[in-house]
């Protein structure tokens, strides 16, 4: 599917073409030379839109990693330590705060936890007996956790995923706008050229059939149908399978599938629709995403239907859409 900036971007390397045919033709703030340039930084910022997206990418299964460890020790180790304390230990109501918090864990709640589980283990290893080496918890076959990793995890590693998350998000906002932006200039011009080029070399001409016979110019395109979403199922490796309505995206130049995690303000993930079904993901268990179509031509712009779902590790459920709604 092509997409939005493309189309642009094509009948403006055409127009360069005819342009060159009488370079000294000029509107009154748009040369040549500089149309050249625009045309050009249409790739230039497409290209740095890609590599923010794998960025991002590689940001968010960073968070993931770290957060899907932080939750598996804030569950373990007041388990463990649970088992190892005398009926009239004071921890125990230190236990009774930590499992007040949920256990669908939100990046907020885990932290909230996980400050809570550090003040615990540090507690219950300050109250060992002389002698007795501090608490260890063995993880998936590694070295273990002790109190001093489990600090690091939870008040760095975490702490800073976030951050670079949120960064790697804003950094491909702002691409994304410019190259929005330059698009919509470059479309302008395009266009307006157009119009003050066949004025001034007329049918006939070798300027003016060129421009007449080489540029694609717009047929009163109609607004392109939404492609509608059929349904959503969560998939055991916690990624996410869209099926797709038969019917849409009709005239669309560009058709794009986007989502939004639960507490971003804007749809900033997107990838192209393949239909009539694709995936979506890893995303971390107990997360509620919002999907939705976006189709888009040069006259306009239609969203499908938001729908959201919540990731669970669960085999799919043959024939019916799990934890569906529409938003």
């Amino acid at each position: 599917m092509t997409e939005f900036w493309e189309v642009t971007r094509e009948r403006g390397i055409a127009t360069v073409s005819v342009w060159a045919l009488d370079a000294k033709f000029a509107l009154r703030d748009l040369s040549l030379k500089n149309h050249q340039m625009q045309v050009a930084q249409l790739d230039e910022l497409a290209g740095a839109r890609a590599d923010q997206q794998v960025l991002l990418s590689a940001a968010r299964s960073a968070r993931d990693l770290a957060f899907d460890q932080l939750k598996e020790l804030i569950v373990r180790v007041p388990g463990v330590i649970e088992g190892m304390l005398e009926p009239e230990s004071d921890l125990h109501s230190h236990l009774r705060l930590i499992y007040n918090v949920s256990s669908s864990f939100t990046e907020e709640s885990a932290l909230r936890r996980g400050r809570l589980t550090l003040g615990l283990w540090s507690k219950f290893n300050e109250q060992m007996p002389q002698g007795s080496s501090p608490l260890v918890l063995r993880q998936n076959g590694s070295a273990g956790f002790d109190v001093a990793g489990f600090e690091v995890l939870l008040l760095k590693t975490c702490v800073q995923a976030q951050q670079k998350l949120a960064n790697a998000e804003r950094d491909l906002s702002i691409v994304k706008s410019e190259l929005a932006l330059l698009e919509s200039k470059v479309d302008q011009n395009n266009k307006r050229w157009y119009k003050a080029w066949i004025k001034n070399h007329l049918a006939g001409t070798k300027e003016g059939d060129a421009a007449r016979s080489q540029i694609p110019t717009e047929q009163g395109t109609p607004v392109p149908s939404a492609q509608e979403i059929a349904a959503l199922y969560p998939q055991p490796d916690q990624r996410i399978w869209v099926e797709y309505l038969p019917e849409g995206g009709h005239h669309a130049t560009t058709l794009e599938l986007q989502w939004r995690l639960a507490g971003e303000a804007d749809f900033m993930h997107s990838i192209p629709v393949q239909l009539p079904s694709q995936f979506i993901g890893p995303f971390s268990a107990g997360t509620t995403v919002l999907i939705r179509t976006r189709a888009a031509n040069s006259s306009g712009v239609m969203f499908g239907t938001e729908k959201s779902i919540m990731v669970i590790a669960a085999v799919r459920d043959q024939g019916t859409a799990i934890s569906e709604s529409s938003a």
